[in-house]
This record gives structure tokens, sequence and C-alpha cells, in this order.
């Protein structure tokens, strides 16, 4: 367990520090969109700042994401839930947790969730 709260803060810490960075060079690829955006830009250039822009946000929507579930995962540490499945309550296999050490359900739970997502964003 205090390998995995270990390799968690780790990787909490890496993804904050990310994150700072990416908010950074969003900010500046606005700015640099915005003084750009006015008489005498060529089409091609604002279009590639919006396409930097939109894969910069989804990176950084990503790296939140996932920060969100590492903090979860810590906090079920603290509660003593780790390790349990949040869906079924069973033993989430210790093979899971080294891989991704903040799972949350196992893989059957995992996987159902996971199609119950596709299922309601196709609708």
């Amino acid at each position: 367990l205090a390998r995995l709260r270990s390799a968690l803060e780790k990787e909490r810490d890496g993804l904050r520090k990310q994150l700072a960075g990416l908010g950074q060079e969003l900010k500046e690829l606005h700015q640099s969109g915005a003084e750009e955006g006015g008489f005498g830009s060529h089409p091609a250039d604002v279009s590639g700042n919006t396409y930097l822009e939109e894969v910069q946000a989804s990176i950084m929507d990503t790296a939140q994401e996932t920060l969100r579930q590492i903090e979860d995962a810590l906090a079920r540490m603290d509660q003593k839930t780790y390790g349990r499945c949040i869906d079924c309550g069973t033993a989430i296999p210790v093979e899971r947790l080294e891989a991704r050490p903040y799972a949350a359900r196992c893989v059957p739970c995992q996987a159902n969730y996971d199609r119950m997502q596709r299922e309601r964003v196709g609708r």
C-alpha cells in the first residue's frame, strides 16, 4: 500500500506540474492568436492557432481527469476503502492496482461502466 501511495503521489505531483505548464502554454497561444487575429493575418495561421488551442485544452482535460482519479484513490486510501471496487465492493486484483493505481473498479465493473458511458454518449 505504501508503494502504491508513493506512486500515486508522484504521479499527482507530476500532473500538477504538467497542468501548470499546459495552462501557461494555452494562455500564450491564446494571447498570440489574439494579437495575430487582426488585419493582415493569414487565415491558415489563425486556424493553426485555434487547432493548437483545442489540442492543448483536450490534453489538459485528460490530465485533469487523471488527477481527479488519483486524488480520489488517495482519499480511498485514507478512508481504508482502497482496493475495493466502488460498484460491487469486491477486491480489485493487485495486478490491476499495480498497473493502474487509481483504478476504482474491478475489471468487470469497469467494462460495464465503459459500455454505459459509450451508450450514453451515443444517444
